[in-house]
């Protein structure tokens, strides 16, 4: 930082969901919300009260907010908006993907990136997941293999875990390997000086560490579960780029295999020793900077639905009194439309195929550009108001005054708001006021123009009361491990789930 050329130099944040009281409500299921129901009157008579700004016409109509969270269950009555079949009346349109229909009922855009460098989350190397061999302890005798695992130990709980996330987004490899007989003693032959040296033939299989210790090299239905192109042979395999590996609980394997010698390019010959030297290097996974479903507390969801909720069902006597009950929850604005931003890889698109299960992650994937890459989409689609209830993530071992600074990304709001006046950013300030008396304002709520939000008081009535409705519709999640965390209904995908666990 006393180089002249260098004028700004800053920690890489990582980046949660706020509103921690509101998604724990969230997450601890109607159990919970039932027994404060129980405990607490709501304004004596039971029903929420009214929002004063839609008794006097306020209610955002011919606006749009834009929303950038962890996702959206698209799905949910707040935002449904149907297909249009006669046939399947209760089908909903899917919203639409990285473009903007104004004429949408509620969401008129979902826009998420792919590409990893829009939130500089392509892969890096894994400091700790790396081999390096040698002449020293690269020796793989004829006909034999030598196994790594990665991470070399505990590999199911660090799987899990930052920085790796193989379970959750996969991973990645690159290694470049050269296998040699000079010098090195065989069953049949003496070592060469070179001149007589033979080429070797090594081949690699990249594995999921469930397929590790009971793949066959030999098997062609064992090879269909490489995750490289493990037909390759030859005495020096290298990746020109790093191979994408799909989601692996505990991990990967690698394999190496000494299968023989070629004299003549056709003529095998076994009893060759070979001594392997290179670099096998595991890197966190190709990860898109969003998806199409919201996380496993319904983060996104909660969020856009209290600016701009506004309730539609089928036209269905079934879904009446859904519809009356979901009503008296709508949101701040609920004539205003959505325009949402997915900033959180934790649901392929199977997680909206009750058929299919469906992989889910933690981490907010902020692009690193607010002013290039968040705003402008927001903008163009017409949103003036935006809400971003996200912020810096304190480490382990760090004050709350981590996240306190003045970053890129608060520069990058008071950057767009200045040259776009007509724009608000509402920001959140965090859940860090147990953390500290001082300083626990979360950039980038940092910012200068802006609104950042906080508040004070513990969970309402009202909101105990609103906290079961997450989808009065049933969810049509796939049933995972935490029922509570999924859906009001009885079954999902034809499980049943018991929600008052």
């Amino acid at each position: 930082s006393r180089r002249p050329e260098v004028l700004w130099v800053e920690h890489v944040a990582r980046h949660r969901s706020h509103s921690y009281v509101a998604g724990w409500a969230l997450a601890a299921g109607p159990s919970l919300a039932k027994a404060a129901l129980a405990a607490v009157a709501v304004n004596g008579s039971g029903s929420p009260r009214s929002n004063f700004l839609q008794t006097r016409g306020l209610d955002g109509s011919g606006q749009v907010v834009g929303v950038a969270d962890t996702g959206l269950d698209w799905d949910n009555c707040f935002y449904w908006e149907n297909a249009g079949s006669t046939t399947y009346p209760e089908r909903g349109k899917a919203p639409p993907f990285n473009t903007v229909d104004p004429n949408r009922r509620k969401l008129v855009g979902y826009y998420y990136y792919s590409d990893c460098s829009v939130c500089g989350a392509c892969p890096s190397n894994v400091t700790d997941d790396v081999t390096v061999l040698t002449t020293s302890n690269g020796l793989i005798a004829s006909k034999s293999q030598r196994q790594f695992t990665f991470p070399a130990s505990n590999g199911l709980a660090l799987s899990y875990q930052e920085p790796r996330m193989y379970a959750y987004t996969g991973g990645a490899v690159v290694y470049s390997l050269k296998a040699t007989t000079t010098n090195v003693s065989s069953n049949k032959w003496a070592p060469g000086a070179g001149a007589y040296d033979v080429p070797p033939i090594l081949q690699v299989f990249v594995v999921a560490r469930a397929d590790l210790d009971t793949f066959d090299v030999t098997k062609a239905s064992d090879r269909l579960k490489c995750l490289n192109s493990c037909s390759d042979t030859g005495a020096s395999l290298s990746t020109t780029t790093p191979i994408s590996l799909k989601t692996s609980p505990g991990g990967y394997g690698v394999i190496l295999y000494n299968a023989g010698a070629d004299i003549a390019s056709t003529n095998q010959v076994e009893g060759m020793h070979i001594i392997v030297s290179g670099t096998i290097q595991f890197m966190s996974g190709y990860t898109k900077c969003g998806d199409n479903g919201d996380d496993l507390a319904g983060h996104g969801t909660h969020v856009a639905a209290a600016a701009v909720g506004d309730v539609a069902t089928p036209n269905l006597p079934k879904y009446s009194d859904a519809r009356t009950f979901a009503s008296t929850y709508r949101g701040m604005a609920p004539g205003a439309k959505l325009f949402f931003t997915d900033v959180q890889l934790n649901a392929d698109s199977n997680c909206n195929d009750p058929s299919q299960p469906c992989t889910r992650s933690t981490a907010v994937t902020v692009p690193v550009d607010l002013t290039a890459q968040l705003f402008p989409d927001a903008y163009a689609a017409g949103a003036r108001v935006h809400v971003d209830a996200w912020g810096c993530q304190v480490p382990s071992g760090e004050t709350s005054s981590y996240c306190a600074g003045y970053p890129t990304q608060a520069v990058g709001i008071d950057s767009f708001v200045s040259k776009n006046p007509d724009f608000l950013v509402v920001t959140s300030v965090g859940d860090n006021g147990t953390m500290s008396t001082s300083g626990s304002v979360t950039s980038p709520a940092t910012c200068k123009n802006c609104l950042s939000v906080g508040f004070s008081a513990s969970i309402n009535a009202q909101y105990r009361r609103a906290a079961p409705l997450r989808d009065p519709m049933k969810d049509i999640c796939k049933a995972c491990s935490y029922p509570d965390y999924c859906t009001l209904s009885p079954s999902i995908g034809g499980s049943v789930v018991n929600s008052d666990k």
